[in-house]
């Protein structure tokens, strides 16, 4: 909930034009994470679904507990999405999708989010939403991740 929090703290003047949903399931197995860095995990996912979603739509927050007492944290839009043949290419370095390119940014974003996730022994998801994206972090339980 903090890390969530925080992250959405700092996103509040990126998603002023959209709803926010904040979903967070009771019971969540403990995770061990570096705080800072997970936030700004999630704090790029917001911006991404801000950058692209439509003004007045729903970006969604959640928290779930996963297969194997992990935690799937996801934010989902209700933007144009990733083509299924780009999701594993936006996590590279320095890629832009051609119909982004006029949007800011330098494309590292997804790069860092995924270095990251893998960091804690997890991984990140993009799946289609039909419309929009459900970018989607998975992160260990407490002892199965390294971080330092």
């Amino acid at each position: 909930d903090d890390i969530i929090d925080a992250a959405l703290a700092q996103a509040v003047p990126l998603t002023k034009n959209h709803h926010v949903n904040i979903v967070v399931a009771e019971e969540l197995p403990v995770i061990r994470v570096d705080a800072r860095t997970v936030t700004e995990v999630i704090y790029t996912l917001l911006d991404n679904a801000s950058k692209y979603a439509p003004a007045g739509s729903t970006i969604t927050i959640s928290a779930r507990r996963a297969a194997d007492d992990a935690v799937a944290i996801s934010v989902e839009d209700e933007g144009p999405g990733i083509p299924e043949a780009d999701r594993e290419r936006v996590f590279d370095r320095f890629q832009r999708l051609e119909a982004h390119r006029g949007t800011p940014g330098s494309g590292l974003g997804l790069s860092l989010v995924r270095a990251i996730a893998q960091r804690h022994g997890g991984r990140v998801l993009l799946l289609d939403r039909a419309p929009g994206l459900k970018a989607k972090l998975i992160l260990p339980p407490a002892g199965d991740g390294e971080v330092s």
